[in-house]
C-alpha cells in the first residue's frame, strides 16, 4: 500500500520542514502546518491538501522518528488538530500519511455507531457482584488504514472479534488464527486494534478497553479513546472511562499522570483513567464470558 509521509519537527515558535516523498503526485500530498497558540497554551496542527474519496487521512507522532503513533485521523481535508500535550514535551515529531481505505462491504452485522443502553448490538448480560450488577457489552474492531471508521459488531451475534473479522473484515477474509493474531496483539505496530465497550444500565456508566500484549503509548491510547467515545450516543448523565485490560493494567497506572494533564487540558474531554474498579464492574468475571 502507498502512503504518502509529509514529517514536521514540534518545536515551540518554530516551523521548520522535513518533507519525504514517495510518490510522483506530489500535489495531492497532505501538507503539515503547525501554529504556536501561546494563548491556550497548545500546537495547533492543520493538514491540508486534496481529499481524494477513499482516502483515510492520519497525522501520527513520534518522539524520536523512530516510533510513530497514530494520534488523529480525518476522511476529509483541510483538517486542524489540537495537541494539548506539546507544552509538556521536550521534543516531537508529527508525521501525516493519506491511504487509500479498505473496502468493507456493508451488512447488518456491523455499524459505525452505537447507542446506550438499549442499542440492539449489545451482548446478552451477565450478573457480576453481591448486588448482581448487570453487565452488558458491544465489541469493535478499528482497521488503522480505515481511520477513523469503527466497525462495531453485533455482538450478539458474533461474540468474538475473531468471528468478526474472519467472516465481515474484506482485506483479512479467511484469515488464519496465527496469522489474525500477528495482526491484532502488538500494539503499536498492529494493523487491526481490537476493543470492546462495557456497560452497567443502572449505573449509567460505560467503560472502553482495548486488547493488546504490549502496552499502548498513552498518545496512541488517548486517541483511541476518543475516537470510540465520540461514536457512542448515550444520556447526558452517563459517564465513560478508560477500563484497562490485565495485559495494560501496569501502563496505564504508570501513564496515569498524562491522561490526569490531558483531561485538565480538554476538560470537554470524557475522563480517561483507571476509574473502573472490581467492585463495580468485576473485569475478572466479564472477561471470562467475552473472549
Amino acid at each position: 500500500m502507498n502512503r504518502r509521509f509529509h514529517l514536521l519537527p514540534l518545536f515551540p515558535g518554530i516551523i521548520l520542514w522535513l518533507i519525504a516523498f514517495n510518490d510522483p503526485l506530489r500535489s495531492q500530498e497532505p501538507v503539515v502546518g503547525v501554529s504556536w497558540n501561546r494563548a491556550a497554551g497548545h500546537l495547533q496542527v492543520e493538514v491540508t491538501g486534496i481529499s481524494p474519496a477513499g482516502h483515510s487521512h492520519r497525522l501520527d507522532f513520534s518522539p524520536d522518528l523512530a516510533q510513530w503513533v497514530p494520534i488523529g485521523a480525518s476522511a476529509t481535508l483541510p483538517w486542524q488538530y489540537t495537541d494539548t500535550e506539546a507544552p509538556f514535551r521536550p521534543r516531537g515529531f508529527y508525521r501525516a500519511s493519506s491511504t487509500p481505505t479498505e473496502s468493507i462491504t456493508r451488512h447488518s452485522s456491523w455499524k459505525g455507531g452505537i447507542t446506550l443502553p438499549g442499542d440492539a448490538f449489545q451482548s446478552d448480560p451477565i450478573l457480576t457482584g453481591f448486588e448482581q450488577e448487570e453487565i452488558r457489552w458491544i465489541k469493535f474492531p478499528i482497521l488503522l488504514d480505515n481511520l477513523p471508521r469503527i466497525y462495531f459488531q453485533d455482538t450478539s451475534q458474533y461474540a468474538f472479534h475473531y468471528n468478526f473479522a474472519n467472516e465481515r473484515l474484506d482485506p483479512i477474509l479467511g484469515i488464519g488464527l496465527e496469522a489474525y493474531h500477528d495482526l491484532t496483539l502488538h500494539p503499536p505496530r498492529q494493523q487491526l486494534v481490537l476493543g470492546a465497550v462495557l456497560f452497567a444500565p443502572n449505573r449509567s456508566e460505560f467503560a472502553i478497553e482495548f486488547v493488546g500484549l504490549d502496552p499502548y503509548p498513552a498518545e496512541m491510547l488517548r486517541f483511541l479513546f476518543d475516537l470510540v467515545d465520540a461514536s457512542i450516543t448515550r444520556p447526558a448523565d452517563w459517564t465513560g472511562f478508560y477500563f484497562p485490560i490485565h495485559e495494560q493494567a501496569p501502563a496505564a497506572a504508570s501513564n496515569k499522570s498524562f491522561f490526569n494533564l490531558g483531561q485538565r487540558r480538554l476538560p470537554s474531554a470524557r475522563p480517561l483513567g483507571c476509574q473502573i474498579r472490581g467492585g463495580r464492574l468485576d473485569g475478572n468475571r466479564i472477561r471470562r464470558r467475552q473472549r
